[in-house]
């Protein structure tokens, strides 16, 4: 997650005020065994991130193929700019 969230701040910091950037996804599915406090901390952390050097795009996060959506509540105390990834194969 450290090398995850080095990579995250190197993109954002150099393409996130581009007129093109309009979200970040920085993991596209974890697996469903990830470790969620874990998983929400990184996700926190890069939604920061997105804030600072791209204030204009949506912040997206895959739900890491746990489908109940009350587990996510408290992952922000806002949603703003924030999009759901959902993959339901």
């Amino acid at each position: 997650m450290k090398r995850g969230l080095k990579v995250a701040k190197q993109i954002l910091s150099r393409w996130g005020a581009h007129s093109a950037f309009g979200g970040f996804e920085p993991v596209n599915a974890p697996w469903w065994n990830t470790p969620i406090n874990e998983l929400k901390d990184f996700y926190r952390e890069v939604r920061k991130m997105v804030q600072l050097y791209a204030p204009q795009a949506y912040f997206v996060f895959h739900d890491s193929y746990r489908f109940e959506a009350a587990l996510w509540n408290d992952l922000f105390s806002d949603y703003d700019k924030v999009a759901l990834d959902h993959h339901y194969y």
